[in-house]
C-alpha cells in the first residue's frame, strides 16, 4: 500500500516516540496484575513484543462529536501513521510530540479475541475504558475533564453515520489520559499506533485496518480533543440519568439487594446457616403469637341465642376490627385468587422466590416487590412501617424461609389471610367480609357452631377482597370502588391465566361488583342494648383487663335475650311518650306530657338461675334532655330512695323473728322516740301516702303490705330492729342499704329511704321467688378464646346459689304479695299488678315524697322484672304512683316475657312445715271466745300459743255493706245504737 506523506512523517515521530510505562496506581482501575505491570522500555520492545505476541492488538474509536464524519472500513492491515497537523507551526509540534511520550495510556478490553479489522473488528468489541488524567496534571480547559466520572454510552446514543461502531453497546469512559500541551515540542498530536501486537502500555487511537483519512479530520489539538470528549460525555450521561429515572431503576440499590440473595444462597447452603437460624429462633416468639391467634382482634358480644350485639375493639391508629378464622372455614375461591394475584408460586416456592426477586431487580421494581406471600406475612407482622432497606429484605427472607420450614402451606396462607389489611380498619378476611359485604356468620345452637362470612363468599366478593391488600387505602371500595374495580380486574386475569375460572365467570364476577353498593356494615351496626352492653363490658375488664379485652379476640356470650330487650325497650317509650290508659283515674293520658314522667328504667331477670334477660337502662338511650339522660344506666349506676317497694324486706326481718302475716298491725298515728322537725311535737309521726288512717278496721301485716300502709311498717323495723334489717337487706344483695350506719337511720328505713338501685332491689325480690335461696345476678354464660376454647362458662342447671331466707319465710312474702284481694283497699280489682291471664305474681309498689321515684317490682317462680320511673334530675312528677307511672311497664313486661318463654301458671307453693292456723282478727294470736277468727300461714313452730290481753278491739263498723273485716254487713239504724 502507498503511504502519504502525512502517515510516512507519524510514522517516524511515532518511532522516535519513547514509551512511559503504566502505572498501577488508582488512576488504572480494574487491571490485572499481570495487566498492571510497567511497560517495556525501547531496548526490550523485541522481548515485550514476544510477551504479547499471543495477545490481539485492541482497535480504539478517536472521540467524536455529532459533526465528524463516520468512519468507513479498510483493510485488515495496520494502517500507516498519518502526519501530525501543523497549523499551530513547528516548535509547538516537536513540544506536543515530546509530551506524548511521557504520557501513559491503558488499553482494557472486556475479553481477549483473535484480531479483525475494520468493522469486524469493532463488531466484536463490548466496552472501551479510557484512563483519566489527574486534575494536577491538566491545566485550563482539561481540568473540568478530570472530575468527570464513568459513564455508560449506549449504542443508540453514538452518531447515525458511524456504521463501524454500530455493534457497539456501550463504550465506558474511564480514566483516560488524554494529549496536553508540552514544553519541549509546541504543538498537539496523538499517540501513535503500536507495532502489531503490542497492545499493553499504548494508547490507540487509530483503529487497525481504517482507510488513510485527511489529516485535518482527525489530527487536531489536545484541547479541542478534551472538549469534544467532554461534550460528547455530557450528553450521554444526561441522556442515560433520564432514562433510568423514565424506567424508574436504581442499579446501585438493586445491585446491593442481588449481592445480599447470594449471600442468602451462600449462608443457607454453608456453615453460616447456624447464624441464620439461630437469628430465626430470636424472632419465633412473634411468628408464633400469629399462628397462635395472638395478634390483636375483635372482642365479640352476643346474646344468649348468638345474635351479636356489639364487636369491641381498639380504636386506636394501626389497630381495628380482626376476627380470625380457620383455613377450613375460608373460602377456596378467595385463597385460589390470593396466590394468582400475589405469588403464583405460593405452593412450591421455600418461602421467597428468587425469579420474582431478579423481576424486580432487572425491572427496577416495576414489575413487582419480588415479595412472596410468605415474606408480606413476615413484612406486616415484623417490619410494619420500618424503612424498606436491602437489610430489611435480607431479613424478611431469613424469616420467610424459617417460616416455611417450619409450618405447612396452609397454616402459613390461614395467617397471612387473618394478618393483612383490608382496609377501613378491617385486618383479616373475615372482617372485611362482614364489613363490605354485610354478611354475617350462621350459627347453630343445636351444635354450637358457626359458619363465618369468609366462608360464604361469592367469586366477586373473593376476588374484590383479594386485591385490597395491594393499597388498603387507595382500594377501599367504600370511597374509591373505580380504583378497587380495576384492581379485581387484575385478579380476574391472573384466576384466567392459571385457568381457574373461564371467562363467563370472570364476567359474572366483575358485573356483581359493579352493581354492589359498597358501605361499612360494621360502622352502621349500632350497638345492641347498649347498657347491659356496657354493663357487661366493665365486668370483663375487671377480669381480663382492658387492653386483653379489647385486642384479645374473645366471643362473650351473654344472659340477654335480644328479642326480649327490644320488647322492654318500646315497651318503656310507649309508655311515657305515647297515649296510654290510667286505669285507676279512667283516663287516657300521656305521662311525659300529664305527669313530667320522662324517663324509665327496666331489669327481667330468671330467679332460679340468676340470668339477666333484659337490662333497659334509660327510655332512650340517645336522650340527652336533663330529665332524660339516656346514656345513663338507670338499672345500675342510678341509686335512689325505693319506697314502700323497701318494705318486704323488713317485714321478711321479722318473721324471721317469729312473726307471721296474720299480726295485728293497728294503722293508727304514732310518735316514734326519733327527733324529727317535721313531725308532731318535734318526732318522727310517719302518714300514709293519702294521709289517712284505717283504724275502723283489724290491720294485718298481709292487708298493710298489700295496701302499703307506713304506720305497720314502721312498727315492724321497731319490732325487728334497724341492724337486722340492715343485715337482711346485705343477704339479699342490697349492699348500699346493708352499708349504713345504724346510729345514722331511722325508723324511716322501713319506708324506703336510703337509696339502693333498682339492679339491687330486683335481685332482693328474685330471693323470695327463689325461695330464699339468692342467686347473684348472671350477665355472661360463657367466654371462648381467639382459639375457640371455652375458658369460662356458667351452667344454669347447677346455679352456685346460697340460702339467705329461710324458704317458709320466703314464702310468706310471696303469698302476701301475690295476694290479690289483700290490696284492695287501696287498689281496686283489675290494677296493673293483676297480670290478664290471671297468672299468679308477687309484686310490690314504691312512691318516694315529692312524688320523684315510682317502683314496681314484682315476679313469679319463674321471672322477676323491676321498674323504675321519674326523672333523671330528680324533678317532681305530677300526682303518679308507682301503680299508675312504673305498675303499667311492669304488667306489659311480665305479661309478655311469661308468655315468650312459656312458663307455666303456677303459684307460690308451701313448704312442708308451714300451715294456715286460725287466729284472732282482734289480737293475732290464740282466738278468744267471740272473737272474729283470720285464718293465715304460719311456721308450725311459731304457732301461737297465748291468747291476747288487753288488746285493741277496733269499733264494729259496716261501710257499704262492708264490715271491718270485708265481709257483708248490714249498718246498724239508729235506734239500735247504743247511748
Amino acid at each position: 500500500m502507498r503511504i502519504t506523506p502525512q502517515q510516512a512523517e507519524k510514522k517516524s515521530v511515532a518511532s522516535a516516540i519513547p514509551k512511559r510505562p503504566v502505572q498501577n496506581t488508582p488512576s488504572s482501575p480494574g487491571l490485572t496484575a499481570e495487566e498492571q505491570k510497567p511497560a517495556p522500555k525501547a531496548e526490550n520492545a523485541q522481548k515485550s513484543g514476544q510477551q504479547n505476541a499471543g495477545r490481539p492488538a485492541i482497535p480504539r474509536r478517536p472521540a467524536q462529536t455529532p459533526s465528524s464524519p463516520g468512519l468507513a472500513s479498510g483493510s485488515s492491515k495496520q494502517p500507516e501513521k498519518q502526519a501530525p497537523h501543523t497549523e499551530k507551526g513547528g516548535e509547538e509540534k516537536s513540544k506536543q510530540q515530546a509530551d506524548i511520550a511521557e504520557q501513559k495510556t491503558t488499553a482494557i478490553p472486556k475479553a481477549a479475541a483473535p484480531q479483525k479489522s475494520g468493522k469486524a473488528d469493532i463488531a466484536e468489541q463490548d466496552t472501551v475504558s479510557i484512563t483519566k488524567i489527574s486534575s494536577e496534571e491538566k491545566p485550563g480547559k482539561l481540568a473540568d475533564i478530570s472530575e468527570q466520572k464513568t459513564a455508560a454510552i449506549e449504542r443508540s446514543s453514538l452518531p447515525k453515520n458511524a456504521d463501524a461502531l454500530a455493534a457497539q453497546n456501550t463504550v465506558l469512559l474511564e480514566h483516560q489520559p488524554v494529549p496536553q500541551p508540552s514544553s519541549k515540542v509546541p504543538g498537539h498530536t496523538l499517540p501513535t499506533t503500536p507495532p502489531p501486537g503490542q497492545d499493553n502500555g499504548t494508547d490507540l487511537s487509530l483503529q487497525q485496518g481504517m482507510p488513510p483519512v485527511r489529516s485535518d479530520d482527525v489530527f487536531e489539538s489536545a484541547e479541542d480533543f478534551a472538549e469534544r470528549r467532554a461534550r460528547v460525555n455530557r450528553v450521554m450521561i444526561v441522556k442515560k440519568r433520564r432514562k433510568e429515572r423514565k424506567e424508574g431503576k436504581r442499579f446501585p440499590l438493586l445491585a446491593r439487594i442481588a449481592v445480599i440473595i447470594l449471600l442468602i444462597l451462600i449462608v443457607l447452603t454453608s456453615g453460616g446457616g447456624g447464624a441464620a437460624f439461630a437469628y430465626y429462633q430470636a424472632q419465633l416468639p412473634q411468628l408464633q403469637g400469629i399462628a397462635d391467634h395472638s395478634l390483636f382482634q375483635t372482642t365479640h358480644i352476643y346474646d344468649r341465642n348468638g345474635k351479636p350485639l356489639y364487636d369491641l375493639y381498639d380504636k386506636q391508629i394501626g389497630k381495628g376490627r380482626r376476627t380470625y378464622v380457620d383455613y377450613k372455614n375460608i373460602s377456596p375461591l378467595l385463597v385460589e385468587a390470593t396466590v394468582a394475584v400475589e405469588d403464583k408460586s405460593f405452593w412450591e416456592n421455600p418461602g421467597f422466590d428468587f425469579q420474582g426477586i431478579g423481576r424486580a431487580i432487572t425491572s427496577g421494581g416495576s414489575a413487582g416487590g419480588g415479595s412472596t406471600i410468605t415474606q408480606q406475612l413476615i413484612k406486616v407482622q415484623l417490619f410494619e412501617g420500618l424503612p424498606r432497606t436491602p437489610e430489611r429484605k435480607i431479613q424478611e427472607i431469613f424469616l420467610a424461609a424459617g417460616l416455611n420450614q417450619q409450618y405447612p402451606k396452609w397454616k402459613i396462607m390461614e395467617m397471612y389471610l387473618n394478618t393483612v389489611n383490608y382496609g377501613n380498619i378491617n385486618y383479616g378476611v373475615e372482617a372485611a367480609a362482614q364489613d363490605y359485604f354485610g354478611l354475617k356468620p350462621k350459627c347453630d345452637k343445636k351444635t354450637n357452631t358457626c359458619i363465618p362470612a369468609v366462608a360464604q363468599l361469592t367469586l366477586g366478593q373473593a376476588t374484590l377482597l383479594a386485591g385490597l391488600p395491594n393499597s388498603p387505602t387507595t382500594l377501599n371500595p367504600i370511597y374509591n370502588k373505580e380504583n378497587a374495580l380495576k384492581r379485581q380486574q387484575q385478579v380476574l386475569a391472573s384466576l384466567l391465566r392459571d385457568k381457574k375460572i373461564t371467562e363467563q365467570q370472570a364476567k359474572q364476577a366483575a358485573d356483581e361488583m359493579k352493581k354492589f353498593k359498597f358501605v361499612s356494615h360494621s360502622s352502621q351496626q349500632k350497638m345492641q342494648a347498649p347498657h347491659f352492653v356496657n354493663f357487661v363490658i366493665d365486668q370483663l375488664a375487671q377480669v381480663l383487663g382492658p387492653e386483653n379485652l379489647r385486642n384479645g379476640g374473645y366471643s362473650i356470650y351473654t344472659s340477654l335475650d335480644l328479642d326480649l330487650e327490644k320488647k322492654v325497650e318500646q315497651i318503656t317509650y310507649s309508655n311515657l311518650y305515647e297515649e296510654t290508659y290510667d286505669k285507676l283515674n279512667g283516663v287516657y293520658t300521656v305521662l311525659s306530657r300529664d305527669r313530667n314522667v320522662n324517663n324509665a328504667a327496666v331489669m327481667v331477670m330468671n330467679p332460679r338461675t340468676g340470668e339477666i334477660l333484659a337490662m333497659n337502662g334509660s327510655v332512650n338511650y340517645n336522650s340527652s334532655t336533663p330529665e332524660a339522660q339516656g346514656q345513663v344506666n338507670a338499672v345500675t349506676q342510678t341509686f335512689r330512695q325505693p319506697g314502700s317497694s323497701f318494705k318486704p324486706i323488713v317485714y321478711a326481718t321479722a318473721f324471721e323473728m317469729g312473726w307471721y302475716p296474720g299480726m295485728i298491725l293497728p294503722d293508727r298515728e304514732t310518735l316514734y322516740p326519733y327527733p324529727d322537725g317535721n313531725g308532731v311535737n318535734g318526732w318522727y309521726t310517719p302518714q300514709n301516702y293519702d294521709r289517712q288512717f284505717r283504724t275502723n278496721i283489724p290491720m294485718t301485716a298481709r292487708k298493710a303490705l298489700g295496701n302499703s300502709f307506713n304506720i305497720s311498717a314502721v312498727d315492724t323495723v321497731m319490732f325487728a330492729g334497724i341492724p337486722n334489717v340492715l343485715n337482711m337487706a346485705g343477704r339479699l344483695g342490697i349492699d348500699t342499704v346493708a352499708k349504713v350506719d345504724p346510729k345514722n337511720t331511722g325508723a324511716s328505713l322501713a319506708l324506703g329511704a336510703k337509696e339502693a338501685s333498682l339492679y339491687e332491689m330486683t335481685g332482693a325480690y328474685a330471693v323470695f321467688a327463689n325461695k330464699g335461696k339468692r342467686v347473684p345476678p348472671v350477665s355472661i354464660l360463657k367466654i371462648v378464646d381467639n382459639q375457640g376454647r371455652t375458658i369460662y362458662q356458667y351452667d344454669p342447671k347447677k346455679p352456685q346459689g346460697q340460702q339467705v331466707v329461710k324458704p317458709e319465710v320466703a314464702f310468706m312474702i310471696s303469698d302476701m304479695l301475690s295476694d290479690k284481694e289483700a290490696r284492695y283497699l287501696e287498689f281496686p280489682p283489675g290494677n296493673d299488678l293483676e297480670l290478664p291471664d290471671g297468672r299468679p305474681a308477687a309484686v310490690k309498689t314504691g312512691t318516694t315524697d315529692s312524688f320523684k321515684d315510682n317502683w314496681t317490682i314484682g315476679y313469679t317462680p319463674y321471672l322477676t322484672v323491676g321498674v323504675w320511673a321519674g326523672n333523671s334530675d330528680n324533678s317532681e312528677m305530677h300526682d303518679v304512683i308507682g301503680l299508675t307511672g312504673a305498675g303499667p311497664i311492669w304488667n306489659q313486661v311480665m305479661d309478655y316475657a311469661s308468655k315468650k318463654y312459656n312458663f307455666p301458671m303456677d303459684g307460690f307453693t308451701p313448704p312442708g312445715n308451714v300451715h294456715k292456723v286460725p287466729v284472732s282478727n282482734y289480737t293475732g294470736l290464740l282466738p278468744g271466745a267471740g272473737d272474729p277468727v283470720n285464718e293465715d300461714w304460719m311456721i308450725d313452730s311459731l304457732q301461737p300459743t297465748i291468747y291476747g290481753s288487753n288488746y285493741y278491739v277496733p269499733t264494729a263498723t259496716c261501710v257499704n255493706g262492708k264490715d271491718q273485716n270485708g265481709k257483708p254487713c248490714t249498718p246498724p239504724k239508729k235506734d239500735d245504737k247504743k247511748p
